[in-house]
């Protein structure tokens, strides 16, 4: 949540610095409303808490084992199993990079390893993609992109394909 907190304050900022108003106020709504709204995207229910730490471990495991096919497998299932779209974009997948990147941050797996945990947890995203519908066509548009020299784009891809999903042109 914090990364993303930032990541709308630096485009609003972005946005008035470059752009001059009143074209920078019309581009930054759609920022400030998102900025409003944080809370709605990243509510959840505290009864799965638990269960979502453990399945949370073990896709952990997978990402660390580097077993591709079996994490995006593994995901699949958790969908077939009621866990929502939402669910698994906001919290899953970034929860599980968030917990590579520690492990990285703490000597417990080395940067190669971290590089391939992301590259497989970029091809579940993908798999989890094609496997769903676009759910119509929305009047919205959106470009998702990352700031100069980011070199975590993940959370980026996440955005950008949930919108798909949602029927934005992205």
């Amino acid at each position: 949540r914090e990364y993303f907190e930032r990541m709308i304050k630096a485009w609003d900022i972005a946005i008035h610095s470059v752009v001059n108003p009143p074209e920078s106020h019309e581009l930054s709504l759609p920022i400030n409303f998102l900025y409003k709204n944080l809370n709605y995207l990243f509510e959840y229910k505290k009864s799965n808490e638990n269960k979502t730490g453990e399945e949370l471990g073990m896709f952990l495991e997978f990402l660390i084992k580097k077993k591709r096919r079996e994490a995006a497998e593994y995901i699949l299932s958790l969908l077939k199993q009621g866990y929502t779209v939402e669910k698994l974009y906001s919290e899953f997948l970034p929860g599980a990079m968030k917990e590579v990147g520690l492990l990285w941050e703490k000597n417990k797996i080395s940067s190669v390893d971290e590089h391939v945990a992301t590259d497989i947890c970029r091809y579940v995203m993908f798999r989890l993609f094609d496997s769903l519908e676009i759910q119509g066509e929305l009047p919205f548009k959106a470009l998702v992109t990352c700031s100069p020299n980011q070199e975590h784009e993940m959370g980026a891809e996440l955005l950008e394909n949930y919108l798909e999903l949602k029927g934005w042109t992205v």
